[in-house]
């Protein structure tokens, strides 16, 4: 793949581990130990789902409902991406939020009253949890944290040795290093679903949007960047058309001019975790800037104005993933 493209914040709501003390008829799940366990839910319905995303904001909200006699007390678990600090401790990512833990400021309400959800954060390197050892070596583990290459960068020679043993991080010649492991967030919260009714969650956060560039190289039929986003035929012309005017304003050739592309990815397949399809599902994508592009893979997208796009579905049960791009 030409340039690079970081994987945004694509996240769902979860139905997870019930605790001993649940109420619900049955456990529908374990709360195992090292991460979240995330499972289906026989009783929960998905009535109503609000989709908004761009590259500065998500924001969704969902009318959830108990089918069941008895109400359900589980956890909602909100899971972000892995992050490969191995891959991803050589690109230019900016943190979206503005806490170095909470890093896409992910914020929850039930029923209109805020929620303030537990944060759970882990270093995995080849399956095994190394949360405890990096602490121990006071390391820090999450891509976001403050100084996190500082830390490693000022590792004395035997833990450097050590690192580089276990092949937790890499140091090379110019005293650069590159973490290896897996960086994995959720949030969870403990929630009660009554008997018989609705229950209205929202969350809004600022994804990881990734970026790379759209060159005249990107616009073959057989080039792979751009396949993911179903890049018709029209939209590669309009593509060409602006890189040829932006070369020939920067005088230079004019098949070199490069344009500015920002992906957003969002798992949609988790909705089908709960009981049945989401009985109203509506879509918005907000492209920004009138003169931005935007093109995805979709049916049934309209326009509703000079930024933003609506799909609206009826017992909705989404076979893959929403995978966006915007170029500037």
């Amino acid at each position: 793949m030409g340039g690079w493209r970081a994987r945004a914040c694509a996240v769902a709501l979860l139905l997870v581990a019930a605790p001993p003390r649940a109420l619900a008829n049955d456990s529908t799940a374990t709360l195992g130990a090292g991460g979240l366990v995330l499972t289906k839910s026989a009783d929960i319905v998905l009535d109503r789902e609000d989709l908004y995303v761009s590259t500065k904001e998500i924001r969704v909200h969902y009318e959830f409902r108990n089918t069941s006699a008895k109400d359900i007390a589980t956890t909602v678990a909100f899971p972000l991406p892995d992050i490969d600090l191995s891959y991803y401790s050589e690109v230019p990512i900016t943190r979206p939020g503005s806490d170095p833990v909470n890093f896409v400021d992910f914020t929850v309400s039930v029923d209109g009253k805020a929620v303030v959800p537990i944060l759970e954060a882990r270093a995995l390197h080849n399956g095994e949890d190394i949360t405890d050892y990096l602490t121990s070596k006071n390391l820090k583990f999450s891509f976001f944290a403050d100084g996190l290459n500082d830390a490693l960068l000022k590792a004395d020679p035997a833990l450097r040795k050590e690192l580089t043993a276990r092949h937790i991080a890499e140091y090379d010649e110019y005293d650069n290093v590159y973490p290896q492991w897996i960086d994995r967030t959720a949030f969870h919260w403990d929630q009660v679903f009554p008997a018989g009714k609705a229950t209205t969650v929202e969350h809004r956060y600022k994804p990881v949007a990734g970026q790379f560039y759209v060159s005249k190289y990107s616009l073959g039929p057989n080039d792979d960047e751009l396949k993911p986003y179903c890049v018709d035929d029209s939209t590669r012309q309009a593509l060409w058309k602006r890189i040829k005017e932006r070369s020939t304003k920067g005088g230079e050739e004019p098949d070199d001019g490069l344009l500015t592309a920002t992906a957003v990815d969002y798992i949609l397949t988790t909705a089908n975790n709960w009981h049945g399809p989401i009985g109203k599902f509506r879509l918005t994508i907000d492209k920004g800037d009138p003169q931005n592009l935007l093109t995805l893979c979709i049916d049934g997208i309209k326009k509703t104005g000079p930024t933003t796009f609506v799909v609206e579905a009826d017992n909705y049960a989404p076979a893959s993933d929403l995978r966006f791009l915007i170029i500037k």
